[in-house]
């Protein structure tokens, strides 16, 4: 089972970047599509929003 990512939760994600990690400020529900997206605050200080499917929960350190 997979855990639930929540606001608050140490995240990981790919982008063209390489692995980033974040914590999950907060998610909403896309209108148009039904997905859920997180919007996440990154550790270089960045913020990005990705559907909760393309992220990875870590643990929380």
């Amino acid at each position: 089972m997979r855990a639930v990512i929540e606001p608050g939760a140490t995240v990981s994600f790919h982008s063209d970047a390489g692995l980033q990690i974040g914590t999950v400020d907060h998610i909403v529900t896309d209108i148009s599509n039904g997905a859920k997206v997180a919007t996440v605050s990154t550790i270089d200080g960045g913020t990005v929003a990705l559907p909760i499917n393309h992220l990875r929960q870590e643990e929380n350190q």
